[in-house]
């Protein structure tokens, strides 16, 4: 059975005894769960809180423990136990597996592929460990109604399921769909989650079918173009129709996604049809004109960002009709125009050569009150005024700046390698760019302003470093400083990553405990430590006599007794990028001897001096008392001898070494 670290796990359990015990089966009779302890070879119960969920007297012996941990993964064996001769071990066992992270819940169908219309149902099933606390299932995004049951597997196991009911719609196409499961806790720590996902598949008919191609305006008459019947389908669309309208009749004039004409045979209005196995989605009807108003473009990003108090710089370029490119002049003005009141005109300080239809404009120290949709304007002393309504520029003033973008986010790296972290902030203002800096100075950096495709700028900075286990864990920071023109104080925006740097074992070390000089034949815990990411995942222990090196243990904890580690041990820590080494070890073994009532072992030299002088005064002490019990030996008949003893330790015998 899984269980969940710090959560209850419920035990389903029943069990039969011979028929001669049925009358024994009483309520003194008691439900345990015993194991083998691998150190003592003898059987102990399993000491977690005990709650008992059956009746025995019904031979049902289901009961939960609550909190588990780490340390009660292992096998259990049933043990009933009466106050009579009912006392019964039975052989049959449950291993508890008590893991850290819950499981992933399950979600079926999958994968999910439905027709649009259709009724979907949705089971997330999640295993119940505790049957008092079965885990929260939740549904992301919320399409329809849930149910939840707890449902008993043929194990007598329990598990938690939730059904999600919804009609499909071509809306849920591609839509990631989640059942979270929450597990609560017992022992007071935080609850802790699993989730899983699908993607929808839905099947549909045609959608926003659509004719692209057109130009912005009508066209001159013989002219040729190509248009494309665009749809949104799944599968995608297989045929393409095009029909002129005439009046209640419908004229086939192609087939194919795309149609190439002359605007003067399609005068009429027309449409397109899509087709897949799901049904057939038409066009709007579509007109063309004559006209060449679509020679009169402007190109410019849709939506521009700026700094309050700061400059803005908007890239703008044009084209009109060739036969008004002679009124083209250096008189000639870049103004824009407010979308909804043409006649509030703005006057950029700087703009490009308008002569080269570069229309781009800087505007300084901008205000909130800036912060709208503009048209660009051609204001020359002449013919040529216009101003360009189809197209239109947003712009958004802000009090504080965007946060730089670093990549790549995460950092995971292997130590050694090459790294290159680059910082993206963009650059309103081409006069003046923001300042980028890095936190930690790791490596070189190198500054760039590049452009992006909608002619706005991103000023850039490369940092190159080589990957450390010393950079693990490090937050790496850059900042984009921005200067401000209308005299307030510069403003700065960070963004910041933590490096994950995969590396071998590092400061390998062994610690014993207990610490100082042990008895012989005690027992020794040895403890093997490193430094790695991942975690180690191998520890091996070795003793080395010689130049020979012997395998004695795995794990990163052996025990050993004291007599057996008189001589060099090391250890060895691994995971899937290197190996460490620690130094070796040698563990003192202190001796059994006593003298004058203390024990005398490998005592420490700085030692000796103070059992000198406690020698010097026993033995002093000793004449006197000597002296004093002959004087009065008639009198009292109490006397004490201290005899000499031949003791092996080198540290009493310099303490007892008579003066020369």
């Amino acid at each position: 059975m899984a269980a969940l670290n710090g959560s209850c796990v419920t035990i389903p359990c029943s069990f039969d005894i011979d028929r001669k015990h049925e009358t024994d089966l009483d309520d003194t009779c008691r439900a345990l769960f015993t194991y083998m302890d691998p150190v003592t070879n003898k059987r102990k119960t399993l000491t977690a809180g005990q709650q008992m969920i059956g009746s025995l007297r019904e031979k049902d012996c289901t009961v939960a423990f609550s909190p588990v941990g780490p340390e009660h993964s292992r096998p259990y064996f049933f043990r009933l136990e009466c106050n009579n001769p009912l006392k019964f071990s039975f052989e049959n066992s449950v291993h508890i597996l008590v893991q850290a992270d819950p499981p992933s819940p399950t979600v079926t169908p999958s994968p999910l592929r439905v027709k649009e219309g259709s009724s979907v149902s949705l089971t997330c099933s999640a295993p119940a460990p505790c049957l008092s606390h079965p885990p929260n299932l939740t549904w992301t995004p919320n399409l329809g109604r849930g149910v939840e049951a707890l449902q008993e597997n043929q194990d007598k196991t329990r598990v938690q399921t939730s059904v999600l009911t919804f009609t499909a719609s071509h809306l849920h196409h591609g839509q990631k769909i989640s059942c979270s499961a929450v597990y609560e806790k017992q022992d007071g720590r935080p609850e802790v989650s699993a989730e899983t996902s699908l993607t929808a598949d839905v099947h549909y008919s045609p959608k926003g079918t659509t004719v692209s191609g057109l130009p912005s305006a009508p066209v001159s008459e013989k002219s040729k173009m190509t248009l494309t019947c665009n749809s949104k389908a799944n599968p995608p669309a297989r045929n393409y129709s095009w029909f002129r309208a005439d009046g209640d009749q419908e004229t086939l004039i192609g087939t194919g996604q795309t149609l190439k004409t002359e605007a003067s045979t399609i005068s009429s209005p027309f449409f397109c049809k899509a087709e897949n196995d799901y049904g057939v989605g038409r066009s709007p009807n579509t007109y063309l004109d004559d006209q060449c108003v679509q020679c009169w473009t402007a190109t410019m990003p849709q939506t521009v960002e700026g700094l309050s108090g700061s400059c803005l710089t908007i890239p703008c370029s044009f084209n009109i009709l060739k036969r008004y490119e002679i009124n083209l002049n250096n008189n000639c003005k870049a103004v824009w125009s407010d979308k909804l009141h043409y006649l509030q005109l703005i006057t950029p300080k700087e703009t490009g050569d308008v002569t080269n239809k570069n229309c781009t404009s800087t505007f300084y120290n901008l205000h909130f009150n800036l912060s709208k949709e503009y048209h660009f304007r051609l204001d020359c002393p002449n013919l040529l005024k216009y101003t360009f309504t189809t197209t239109a520029v947003k712009v958004v003033v802000k009090a504080d700046p965007p946060s730089p973008t670093v990549t790549p986010s995460p950092l995971r790296v292997k130590e050694g390698s090459s790294v290159s972290l680059t910082c993206s902030a963009p650059a309103p203002c081409l006069s003046h760019p923001p300042t980028l800096t890095w936190t930690p100075n790791l490596g070189r950096s190198v500054e760039t302003l590049q452009e992006n495709q909608d002619k706005t700028r991103v000023q850039t900075s490369v940092l190159t470093f080589t990957a450390s286990h010393l950079h693990h864990g490090q937050k790496i920071s850059c900042l984009a400083v921005y200067g401000k023109q209308d005299g307030h104080p510069d403003v700065s925006a960070e963004t910041s990553l933590t490096a994950d740097v995969h590396y071998a074992p590092k400061d390998t070390n062994i610690l014993v405990s207990p610490s100082g000089p042990v008895p012989e034949d005690s027992t020794v815990n040895l403890t093997c430590n490193s430094n790695a990411n991942p975690a180690v995942k191998n520890y091996t222990w070795y003793r080395a006599d010689g130049a020979q090196e012997t395998l004695i243990g795995t794990g990163p904890i052996i025990i050993i007794e004291g007599s057996k580690v008189s001589s060099n041990i090391f250890c060895q820590a691994q995971n899937e990028f290197g190996v460490g080494h620690s130094k070796k070890t040698q563990t003192d073994v202190e001796s059994s001897e006593q003298c004058c009532g203390l024990s005398t072992g490998i005592l420490p030299w700085s030692l000796a001096a103070v059992f000198f002088s406690g020698n010097v005064i026993c033995l002093a002490l000793l004449c006197k008392a000597r002296r004093s019990v002959k004087a009065k030996q008639e009198e009292d008949n109490t006397y004490m001898t201290l005899d000499r003893r031949q003791v092996e330790s080198s540290e009493y015998g310099v303490i007892s070494k008579p003066a020369a």
